[in-house]
């Protein structure tokens, strides 16, 4: 009986190690682009609230991301390319290792981009195609 318990203890606990995620911003996280100010047109700000639920860091449900915010975005201003900015506010609660919670706000300016062909230019280094060509 005290292997048992001994064993359920120690599954327990590596479950607990196992199952621990963070929400820290990361330095080089997620996707950064360069947009300059003149290729997009700000349609307004957006926000959505959510929650994420789950029981011993196995069975777990909700959850809110980028996808609903954007989703939120094209509901509010249909012409809605992106979402920039964002923000996200993380309230959570606990009961020890059985039940965590964690409420999160997302907010951000939705976005069109300004498809202006004149304003693009491309850069092609020719040099390197023609020494590659010549080698022939």
């Amino acid at each position: 009986m005290k292997k048992l318990v001994k064993l359920f203890l120690f599954v327990l606990v590596v479950l607990a190690f196992i199952s621990c995620s963070t929400r820290m911003p990361y330095h080089e996280a997620g996707l950064v682009g360069n947009v300059i100010e003149k290729d997009y047109e700000v349609l307004g700000p957006v926000s959505v609230s959510g929650s994420n639920h789950n029981v011993l860091g196995i069975i777990g449900w909700g959850g809110i991301g980028y996808n609903d915010l954007l989703e939120k975005a094209k509901e509010l201003y249909p012409e809605t390319d992106a979402v920039i900015n964002i923000t996200e506010d993380v309230k959570s609660f606990s009961v020890w290792l059985f039940y965590n919670s964690f409420g999160m706000d997302l907010s951000g300016l939705a976005i069109k981009y300004i498809d202006n062909l004149e304003n693009h230019s491309v850069n092609l280094n020719v040099s390197m195609v023609d020494e590659q060509a010549t080698e022939f």
